[in-house]
């Protein structure tokens, strides 16, 4: 993991995993609050992984998802909802469409594409991010 001071903020880096956008503050380096945010990191990586279906290898696992996240308007013009088989097939379907630069996927299939204009919103369920 890179060191807070090493890394570019407002850039992304690779981890192993998962892809994480260093908008946030530097996290804590030692003692509780670095255990709970550790904690917390691989609870969204977890809670990302479980929306991909078993057995679909894709590099969406990759990129960094936005939990309890959404995008508006929810949808870019002339796209409307549909329901994928998760997570990784709805950032799939925005990677193939011109345009899409956010999804918006909630735990029921629910898949919207945004484009550029579009901004995130906070909401409880849904899981956004970039195209492929």
């Amino acid at each position: 993991r890179p060191d807070a001071g090493s890394v570019p903020w407002g850039q992304t880096f690779h981890m192993p995993e998962v892809q994480h956008e260093t908008k946030q503050a530097p996290t804590p380096r030692s003692g509780r609050a670095a255990e709970q945010h550790r904690k917390a990191e691989e609870d969204e990586v977890a809670a990302a992984k479980e929306m991909v279906p078993e057995g679909v290898e894709s590099k969406a696992t990759r990129w960094c998802y936005e939990r309890e996240t959404r995008y508006s308007p929810l949808d870019m013009p002339g796209r409307q909802r549909t329901k994928e088989r998760g997570v990784a097939a709805c950032q799939q379907r925005c990677a193939k469409v011109e345009g899409c630069r956010h999804f918006s996927f909630w735990p029921d299939g629910t898949c919207h594409l945004q484009d550029a204009l579009a901004h995130a919103v906070p909401e409880p369920g849904p899981i956004a991010g970039p195209p492929m």
